[in-house]
């Protein structure tokens, strides 16, 4: 399955990304805002790749997908639906290559990715978190709709997040 858009196609993440995935968790925006998954080399994104279409997709029928370029096929994201313990409802991830950002690329993938969960999942909203200090997805996340309905505490990381909400209308 995937989702197109007018620039892109937004697919499932598959082995053959592995060396995208290293590359984009180990970029520094990355590590700062969403922290370390310890992918060290390719056969760590291959694993990365293998746990979330197993944990994610197998289940509870949601996950990331890849971001690629409509005309070369370049993989230049992920974003996609997670559900986290922590969380009562799905939740909106995102990141993009350093070098694509600031093109709309996000603020499109993310708005199919909305527009498929109203449609194909039983939420009434989605949830997203944010670093506080994340005013580039704070900013992609009010584009979407989303309002700040909180703070939640991020066990893993010991510090805060901030919590949007985006209630899906048909």
């Amino acid at each position: 399955m995937a989702i197109t858009t007018d620039r892109l196609i937004i697919r499932k993440l598959r082995e053959d990304d592995a060396e995208f995935i290293h590359k984009l968790v180990n970029q520094k925006s990355w590590l700062k805002y969403i922290g370390t998954r310890n992918v060290n080399n390719l056969d760590d994104a291959k694993n990365y790749i293998q746990k979330i279409n197993d944990d994610m997709y197998k289940t509870h029928g949601v996950g990331l997908w890849c971001v690629t370029l409509k005309e070369t096929k370049q993989a230049i994201g992920i974003a996609g639906l997670i559900k986290r313990d922590t969380l009562d409802h799905l939740d909106l991830g995102f990141a993009i290559l350093d070098k694509f950002a600031k093109n709309g690329f996000i603020s499109e993938s993310c708005q199919a990715i909305i527009e498929f969960a109203k449609y194909n999942t039983e939420e009434d909203r989605i949830l997203a978190i944010a670093m506080p200090n994340n005013r580039k997805s704070h900013k992609v996340l009010i584009k979407l709709g989303f309002a700040k309905i909180g703070n939640i505490e991020n066990h893993q990381q010991k510090d805060v997040l901030n919590l949007f909400e985006l209630k899906l209308a048909i």
